[in-house]
């Protein structure tokens, strides 16, 4: 049955993702190159190979909570002996690396699903994940904003913060700054909300909790605060703040979910003690694959790279090699 519906067998699949999970590239793709040998889809390999580390990744986070097997074979549908193996697999991995290798899979198949290099796409994903470095926690990286926003604010000269521009409203007997209410804001106020409303305050105030908001997030949310660790505010308009994104298109629409951008939102809101609304934008590519591309475009030898060249080189972190120009 496994064989007539282009699965991967049991046996093959824990072969593959074992020499995935302990980075041997070059038994990881002899293992891929078998499989597709025997004439299974692209896009079917990794659906399997998503299936196994989801599975990898929740025997890994129950087992951290101190569940029972019980537990397992009720959000696993396996039968006992191979929960068994899963347990003893994913003992050599931690939740987040297999969070983060989930997140790949997923890109590779949503993105293999519309080309017609399914094979290319699928095998560059499993060599990156083989060959994959050491990823670091998320509070790895909160520590590493933190020590660059403090670096960002010492090397800021001090000036003074230029006079904000009078409410079109009646001016407060508190004195304090506010930017006319819209109708919106006015009913988050009633409700009790502060509205935050100097743009350049704004922006300051969300660069200062950025670290602070990842950690929250994370605790709640990982592959939220995955997607938005390499994400910057870019900009203050009103009460909304503009972020600007490094990745594909999937990873714009579930930040922009709407249940995600409620639980993004109301937790820059509780930091920031106003109402913040977000909008994301797409970062300009700064690696060197787009810069060489764009050199490579201007001088003529080349035309830009399409847009599936653009996801494949975000989603794997490739190098665009230049094709070598014609005498």
């Amino acid at each position: 049955m496994t064989a007539l519906l282009g699965a991967v067998g049991s046996e093959a699949l824990f072969a593959w993702a074992q020499a995935i999970l302990a980075r041997e590239p070059a038994q990881a793709l002899e293992q891929t190159t078998a499989q597709l040998a025997q004439g299974r889809e692209p896009s079917q390999l990794l659906a399997d190979l998503l299936q196994h580390v989801r599975n990898l990744l929740v025997v890994r986070s129950l087992q951290s909570g101190g569940s029972t097997e019980g537990a397992l074979a009720r959000v696993i549908d396996e039968p006992p002996e191979r929960i068994k193996r899963l347990s003893e697999q994913a003992g050599g991995s931690t939740a987040p690396e297999l969070l983060l290798m989930l997140q790949m899979l997923t890109n590779a198949y949503e993105l293999a699903r519309r080309s017609s290099t399914a094979q290319i796409i699928l095998e560059l994903a499993v060599l990156k994940l083989a060959t994959r470095e050491h990823w670091a926690s998320l509070e790895e990286i909160s520590r590493r904003l933190e020590a660059f926003e403090t670096a960002a604010s010492s090397s800021r000269p001090a000036a003074s913060r230029p006079d904000p521009a009078p409410a079109a409203s009646k001016p407060s007997n508190s004195g304090a700054a506010f930017v006319a209410p819209e109708p919106a804001a006015a009913a988050a106020q009633e409700a009790g909300q502060a509205v935050i409303g100097s743009e350049s305050v704004l922006l300051e105030q969300i660069l200062g909790i950025w670290p602070k908001f990842l950690e929250r997030l994370g605790a709640q949310r990982m592959s939220l605060a995955a997607y938005l660790a390499h994400a910057r505010p870019l900009a203050a308009e009103g009460r909304q703040v503009i972020v600007g994104l490094e990745g594909s298109a999937l990873h714009h629409e579930v930040l922009a979910a709407v249940e995600n951008r409620r639980l993004i939102e109301r937790l820059l809101g509780e930091l920031c003690g106003g109402v913040v609304m977000v909008e994301y934008a797409t970062l300009p590519p700064t690696d060197p694959a787009a810069s060489s591309a764009g050199e490579s475009a201007a001088g003529g030898g080349g035309e830009p790279p399409s847009g599936l060249v653009h996801d494949i080189v975000r989603l794997f972190n490739a190098t665009v090699i230049d094709r070598p120009r014609q005498p």
